[in-house]
């Protein structure tokens, strides 16, 4: 392959907005307006729907482990994905208001939560997530975490808060 010059291998079309795509094995794990859904993506140009799971408000997936986390309204809930087509959900937690970004660092998933800022949620155990930190002065729409910071924006501020999140139960604005 060229990366210069990259070529349309295939495409997967959905009557809904598609807003973030993971990739487990040879599945593509995708963040649609109304499901979770997988996609094969083994063979392209074929690239067949092989699961769906109903997720009304679901903005962004992460995959860790064979699990996939992504936030429906106000939770974040966490999907087995050892046995596909079967999309069993195996923990979930409140998170107050409406998950718009989750990233994962280590055994945490740092959650922008629409009006309530970041929060933080052990998942080292993906059956029993636990909120263990959150700093709720802000609203955020996207995380990214690096090293022992993590980034959120704003949008409705125009801004980018940064965390120190050295404790992740008490992220301290920087």
């Amino acid at each position: 392959s060229n990366l210069a010059a990259p070529v349309l291998a295939g495409t997967w079309s959905t009557p809904s907005p598609v807003y973030d795509v993971a990739i487990c094995d040879s599945f593509a794990i995708v963040a649609n307006w109304g499901a979770l859904q997988v996609v094969n993506i083994a063979h392209p140009p074929v690239l067949p729907l092989v699961a769906t799971l109903s997720a009304p408000f679901l903005y962004d997936v992460q995959v860790r482990n064979h699990t996939a986390l992504f936030g429906d309204d106000d939770s974040l809930l966490v999907v087995d994905l050892h046995n596909i087509p079967s999309l069993p959900v195996i923990g979930k937690v409140h998170t107050r208001y409406v998950v718009y970004d989750v990233a994962i660092a280590g055994e945490y998933a740092y959650v922008a939560n629409l009006n309530k800022g970041l929060h933080v949620v052990d998942v080292s155990d993906p059956t029993n997530p636990q909120m263990v930190g959150q700093h709720c002065s802000y609203s955020a729409s996207d995380v990214v975490v690096r090293g022992n910071y993590a980034y959120t924006v704003d949008h409705g501020l125009n801004r980018v808060r940064v965390y120190d999140i050295t404790q992740p139960e008490t992220p301290v604005p920087v």
